[in-house]
């Protein structure tokens, strides 16, 4: 088998949503308790093989964005 890596980010709210779970996602959503920004979850998945074996890694991160930095890029 050749050796390779690959890496992929996605962003976890669209995959929550296409499982059911909307109402933390919508506008009326109230974090006020926990955060003052929208927050974004966002989760990294690394698979690497090499001569040793495959390595497979996941990570997934909790972000507070300002409004503007979800919206304008």
């Amino acid at each position: 088998m050749p050796k390779f890596r690959t890496e992929s980010d996605f962003d976890v709210v669209e995959s929550l949503k296409a499982l059911g779970v909307q109402r933390g996602f919508d506008d009326d959503a109230d974090f006020g308790g926990i955060a003052n920004q929208r927050m974004a979850i966002n989760s990294l998945v690394t698979i690497e093989a090499d001569e040793k074996g495959v390595t497979v890694a996941a990570s997934s991160a909790f972000k507070l964005v300002p409004i503007c930095g979800m919206m304008c890029g």
